[in-house]
C-alpha cells in the first residue's frame, strides 16, 4: 500500500502606498501574515500465507509553503506625517509533514518492507520598504519580522522473518528578511 499526501500553500499579503501625496496626524502601515501547514500521511498492510509471504507500504507526505507579507511605502509617494509613522511587516510561518508506513507479514517465510517520506519546505519573504519623500514630526519605524517553525517526522515499522524499514525526513527553510 502507498499513501501520497501534499499540502501546498501559496499565499501574499500586500500593504501598499504607491505614487500618492499623503497628509495625516499618523500613518501605521502593517502587513501581517500567519500561515499553519500541517500534513499527516498513514500506511499500513498486512499479508498471510502458509510458505511465503510479502507485504510492502510507503508514504510520500509534504508540506510546502510560499508566502510574503509586504508594507511598502513606493518611489513617488509623498508623506507628511505630523507624529508617529510606521511601516511594518509581519509573518508567521508554521509546517509540519508527517509519515507513517507499517508492514506485517506473516509465514515460513515472510517478507516486510516499508518506507515513508516526509518533507517539509518553506519560503517566506516579510518585506518592509520606506520609499519616496517623507516628511514627519515624530519617530519613524520601518520593521519587517519573521517567526517561522518548520518540522519533519517519517517513521517506518516492518515485521516479519526478514522486515526492511528505511525513512527520510527533511526540513528546508528558505526566509527572505528584509526592512529599508
Amino acid at each position: 500500500g502507498r499513501v501520497v499526501n501534499t499540502n501546498t500553500v501559496a499565499s501574499t499579503v500586500d500593504a501598499v502606498i504607491s505614487r500618492s501625496n499623503v497628509s495625516a496626524g499618523a500613518l501605521d502601515m502593517d502587513a501581517t501574515q500567519t500561515i499553519d501547514s500541517l500534513a499527516t500521511g498513514r500506511t499500513a498492510t498486512e499479508s498471510v500465507g502458509v510458505l511465503f509471504s510479502v507485504s510492502s507500504s510507503g508514504a510520500f507526505v509534504a508540506s510546502t509553503v510560499t508566502s510574503a507579507a509586504r508594507s511598502t511605502v513606493g518611489d513617488g509617494s509623498v508623506l507628511n506625517i505630523d507624529g508617529l509613522l510606521g511601516v511594518t511587516a509581519t509573518g508567521d510561518v508554521d509546517g509540519s509533514a508527517t509519515a507513517v508506513a507499517t508492514s506485517t507479514s506473516g509465514s515460513l517465510l515472510a517478507i516486510a518492507t516499508s518506507g515513508p517520506t516526509a518533507r517539509t519546505i518553506q519560503t517566506p519573504t516579510v518585506l518592509a520598504t520606506l520609499g519616496g519623500t517623507v516628511t514627519s514630526g515624530g519617530s519613524m519605524t520601518v520593521e519587517a519580522i519573521l517567526t517561522s517553525s518548520g518540522t519533519s517526522a517519517a517513521v517506518a515499522g516492518s515485521y516479519g522473518t526478514i522486515a526492511v524499514g528505511a525513512s527520510e525526513a527533511t526540513t528546508t527553510l528558505r526566509p527572505v528578511v528584509t526592512a529599508s
